[in-house]
């Protein structure tokens, strides 16, 4: 477990140290003639080569880095007798850049040690090689909402660009408008629970930074005076306002056992508009998921309903400039009318025509 504005997935391994020293066996020391690696970044599942030069064959190799987050990753070295020694980028690592800090070498005689600073018990050895990873982990930074000071804003400012940031918000549901800051146009995202329920941001999709409560509220659909006289069974999520939000959101209910003798497994969304006292369709046929959770997206705050059934077409407002259009074609009434219209005006212009010309040529007569 992770206590409060911890990485949640720090990887804290440690390297151990002969107590004989640089080297354990019968023999001299492997010196490293070379190191490198045959790219600088890399992603999550991606084989890295590893260059090599030793004063004596080695059968493994053990490559430590460290990145400036203080993350550990130790590679282990695949195929190392062979020309082509390679690492694979694991899927549990952290995303970020490391640097090689520390090397172990096996060789059949002697098991040497190095390190960058040369530490005790270990050689020195300037290690040159970064390796930048993306596709991994998030660094998960955990808050108690009431804790979050300026101290926590400049440390979370400051972070790597991939972080995700929870915030229990049970004691208070107020958010600051920083941290909305802090992921805005970034691969960041924030997590808000509020009892067993979340509601999630992802900093590429927020544009508006504020102010908002996110104390979310589950009932009955009976609970609610407007809904419950519409509805006879589903359930509400009550937002504490109305408007729009810092960018579209993610709400997740959390399928409790009180949320599941309500609801079966497929609902369908709605959100209330007291205005029109009706509802907007936001997404019908959604599955709750293997988390065990009823998830959709938002982009403002409303009262939404979740039904087992699809709601009656009265119920539904119409969208904007859905107005049906009259078609004129597809009335067989008007159609013929027209053409009625149509057949009497052409006659009653040949009529005119023909007296017209009539008495023009008694004139001339």
């Amino acid at each position: 477990s992770s206590s409060e504005g911890e990485n949640l997935y720090s990887f804290h391994s440690s390297l151990t140290i002969s107590p004989e020293g640089v080297n354990y066996g019968d023999g001299d020391p492997v010196d490293i003639n070379y190191l490198a690696l045959s790219r600088d970044n890399a992603k999550v599942g991606d084989k890295v080569y590893v260059h090599i030069s030793t004063s004596e064959p080695i059968r493994d190799l053990s490559l430590y880095f460290r990145s400036e987050e203080d993350n550990l990753f130790v590679a282990y070295v695949e195929d190392c007798e062979t020309s082509s020694p390679y690492i694979e980028i694991p899927s549990s690592i952290i995303s970020g850049t490391y640097s090689l800090t520390n090397a172990v070498l096996f060789s059949n005689n002697v098991t040497t040690y190095y390190s960058k600073e040369g530490s005790i018990g270990t050689l020195p050895y300037d290690f040159q090689t970064t390796l930048t990873i993306s596709g991994g982990l998030s660094k998960v930074f955990i808050y108690e909402n009431e804790n979050i000071n300026s101290e926590v804003i400049r440390k979370l400012s400051q972070s790597s660009s991939d972080i995700d940031i929870v915030v229990n918000t049970d004691a208070n549901s107020i958010i600051r408008k920083e941290l909305f800051d802090i992921i805005k146009g970034k691969n960041r995202r924030i997590f808000f629970n509020h009892g067993e329920n979340q509601i999630i941001f992802d900093g590429r999709d927020v544009t508006d930074p504020q102010i908002i409560d996110v104390g979310i509220l589950v009932q009955d659909v009976s609970q609610s005076q407007n809904i419950g006289a519409l509805l006879s069974d589903g359930l509400v999520i009550h937002c504490p306002d109305s408007g729009d939000l810092p960018g579209r959101a993610t709400i997740r209910l959390k399928a409790t056992d009180r949320v599941t003798k309500v609801l079966h497994d497929l609902v369908h969304v709605y959100a209330y508009n007291e205005d029109t006292n009706d509802f907007r369709v936001i997404q019908t046929q959604n599955q709750k998921t293997d988390a065990g959770y009823y998830e959709f997206s938002i982009k403002g705050y409303a009262d939404y309903v979740l039904v087992n059934e699809e709601l009656d077409s009265k119920l539904v407002g119409e969208k904007q400039n859905d107005a049906p259009v009259v078609s004129f074609l597809k009335s067989n009434k008007t159609y013929l009318l027209l053409i009625g219209v149509a057949i009497v005006m052409i006659v009653m212009v040949t009529v005119i025509i023909f007296i017209f010309q009539k008495q023009k040529k008694q004139k001339s007569e």
